[in-house]
């Protein structure tokens, strides 16, 4: 994953440990390409400011989303919500 991944950008309940577990497999050496953010909208703009054409901007819930949102939907739907207002 490491060799392929430009940036990381985490939040919600499970940041913790999803950012423990890159730092194990291949990112632990390249800390500047994880970001913790608090809410999903703050993602989104550092991902839009840090992407390039061609790059790939890639949603991949790594758990739950009760801690923000009602269910998997409505966090998918505010996403794209979020990437058209671009």
């Amino acid at each position: 994953v490491a060799q392929r991944v430009k940036q990381v950008i985490l939040f919600g309940e499970l940041a913790d440990l999803l950012q423990k577990k890159l730092e194990q497999t291949g990112f632990e050496n390249l800390p500047d390409r994880i970001t913790r953010v608090e809410r999903m909208a703050e993602a989104v703009e550092m991902a839009r400011g840090t992407a390039v054409s061609g790059d790939i901007v890639l949603l991949s819930p790594g758990g739950t989303s009760y801690d923000t949102f009602k269910d998997f939907a409505e966090r998918g739907e505010q996403f794209r919500e979020m990437v058209k207002a671009l």
